[in-house]
């Protein structure tokens, strides 16, 4: 009996100096992936412009992490640049990503909606489920988006393309940039490597990434806001993008597509008291944004049981043959 009693508190030794080096060693990781970096990642260098005709090309090298050395590869995801209010309210905006081109942008001051997307993806990495996050702003009906072209390179197929000149939704999408071949690896989101930008695009630019190319499925919830708060929220996601620029590194538990969302949120509606700031953590890595995003939206009472709508998918039609997607039918905001 005084041997088995011997062993058993070995064994409850053991399991507590294990538990102990489990933490420790999550709390390393966890301050590792927290830490914050010195130097700048990126750095101008008019040598890795793309288009020399447009004034808004961010023209950046990365001087830091993974990639240093290598071009940012700004042909479709630049960080939008906010250029003022005009006289009538609108708002006025550059690097504007619609079909293929980067545009100046006029935006209705007035929002009609705003809905949450969700979009899951692969992760590239065992038993972690994968997700993006953005916000969608929806306007009056008959109150689009008016565009005009950035750069002076033109296809000639764009003439003839009515959808060319406007567009009916923004989308602001906080994404990695990278140089040119490069795409997002959770793994490597957990080390120096890639850069973050705020875009500005159109719903169906967006889908041809999304649903044509990925094969998504966009979940959309929509977000419990009034009036003003919807009008400020859109003002506060342009600013905040523009402010922010391309200066910062991606990290996913700190400064990744969620917490730019949640951080834009936060400013036009305090949290309650006891509702933390939304940022990732180690213990539900594998479940790093869906689950916990959605119970961030629940805490701050700006989704109920009711907010969930079809998904963007039910309101495009995407073509793979002309490698774009069309609008099919009415947004789906109630």
């Amino acid at each position: 009996m005084i041997a088995a009693g011997k062993i058993a508190r070995w064994i409850l030794i053991a399991a507590a100096i294990l538990i102990a080096a489990i933490a420790l060693a999550l709390f390393g990781l966890e301050l590792l992936l927290h830490a914050r970096y010195e130097g700048v990642l990126v750095s101008s260098d008019p040598a890795c412009a793309g288009d020399r005709t447009d004034p808004y090309d961010p023209e950046l090298r990365f001087s830091a992490g993974a990639f240093a050395g290598e071009c940012d590869d700004a042909s479709s995801v630049r960080a939008l640049i906010f250029l003022g209010v005009n006289p009538d309210g609108s708002l006025e905006v550059a690097n504007f990503f619609h079909l293929g081109h980067f545009n100046r942008a006029r935006i209705p001051g007035h929002v009609r909606a705003v809905l949450y997307q969700i979009v899951p993806f692969e992760s590239h990495a065992p038993g972690i489920v994968a997700a993006h996050t953005q916000l969608r702003f929806l306007f009056a009906p008959g109150d689009p988006i008016a565009l005009s072209p950035q750069s002076t390179r033109k296809r000639a197929s764009d003439a003839d393309d009515p959808e060319q000149g406007e567009a009916r939704d923004l989308i602001v999408s906080s994404t990695i940039t990278a140089p040119a071949g490069e795409h997002y690896r959770a793994l490597t989101g957990l080390r120096r490597a890639y850069g973050i930008a705020s875009r500005a695009l159109s719903s169906v630019t967006r889908a041809k990434e999304e649903i044509l190319v990925d094969g998504s499925v966009v979940r959309q919830l929509q977000l419990k806001l009034g009036a003003d708060e919807r009008d400020r929220l859109l003002r506060v996601v342009l600013e905040r993008a523009s402010s922010l620029g391309e200066t910062r590194d991606y990290r996913l538990l700190e400064e990744s597509c969620a917490t730019e969302v949640f951080d834009a949120l936060d400013q036009v509606r305090p949290r309650p008291p006891g509702v933390p700031p939304m940022r990732g953590g180690v213990l539900h890595a594998r479940d790093e944004f869906i689950g916990p995003s959605i119970a961030a939206l629940r805490a701050r009472d700006l989704i109920d049981d009711q907010s969930e709508l079809a998904p963007m998918n039910a309101e495009l039609r995407c073509d793979a043959p002309a490698g774009r997607c069309f609008t099919t039918g009415p947004e789906p905001a109630r």
